[in-house]
């Protein structure tokens, strides 16, 4: 297991504030809840392409069909208010790792992005740094401690159950967001192993990233915990130093009704 460098993080309270962003990186956190949107998608499908929409009808169940939709029409609108280009002419395509971005024709595009959803909950990460975010429905699983087990790394099972039995369910979804996160920012997802990359299953006094998955990671990351309820927990692993972390709610039918900034650290649901 290779080791990183000091410098990622857990972020701990709020980011410092800067007015010009060169010591650091805004990132923006847009959030919403499927059960706030309406039975009828058809305003969030105009902006969607038609391979999109064609992709959203196959899907049988109508949660499934409202998180993707939801999604990606929440993602092409935050691109489309900083590119100025109509949502469904974003040309989004996949890396050779799998990681989406935007094929912009005149060279990079200065906005990266990811997308995750799980339950009701449907979160999108944007910012001018590689980042990866990721939610989980908190969910009673009686094979959450055997996947542990045969996952995680075992530093991280034994900080799971040493939890108290009525927070261990909470450390376990804590443990694999912020693993994934880690992998999707680095542009690996669910490709590289999880046990690869040992993450702090708690916030605590030491705050850096334990170990990581590839020798050719380098540079400073940092990893922050989203408090967005009780029955979720997100994760965001960024690039660099974040200056500024601002989490936006949606209502898509009447747009943005709530934002904050600042993060907490992780702690027992």
């Amino acid at each position: 297991m290779t080791a990183l460098p000091a410098c990622w993080q857990i972020g701990r309270g709020r980011p410092d504030r800067i007015s010009d962003g060169r010591d650091g990186s805004v990132v923006e956190i847009h959030g919403v809840a499927i059960d706030r949107v309406g039975p009828d998608l058809a305003v969030l499908e105009a902006c969607l392409t038609g391979d999109e929409r064609a992709r959203g009808a196959r899907f049988r169940r109508h949660e499934d069909r409202t998180r993707f939709v939801v999604g990606r029409a929440l993602l092409r609108r935050e691109l489309s208010r900083r590119l100025c280009v109509e949502p469904d002419e974003i040309p989004i395509v996949i890396g050779p790792a799998g990681k989406p971005f935007v094929a912009w024709p005149n060279g990079s595009c200065p906005w990266r992005f990811n997308l995750s959803h799980s339950g009701r909950m449907v979160l999108v990460a944007i910012g001018s740094v590689e980042l990866g975010v990721d939610v989980e429905e908190i969910v009673a699983d009686r094979r959450a401690a055997a996947i542990a087990r045969q996952f995680f790394a075992g530093e991280e099972v034994q900080a799971i159950e040493s939890q108290p039995p009525e927070c261990r369910r909470a450390a376990f979804f804590t443990t694999w967001t912020r693993k994934e996160a880690v992998l999707k920012a680095i542009g690996s997802g669910l490709r590289a192993p999880l046990d690869t990359v040992q993450v702090p299953v708690v916030s605590g006094p030491s705050s850096s990233l334990l170990a990581g998955p590839l020798e050719a990671v380098v540079g400073c990351w940092s990893l922050w915990h989203i408090p967005i309820g009780a029955d979720h927990v997100a994760a965001l692993a960024v690039r660099g130093p974040v200056s500024r972390l601002r989490l936006v709610s949606h209502d898509l039918d009447g747009e943005q009704f709530e934002e904050s900034d600042g993060v907490s650290p992780g702690a027992c649901a």
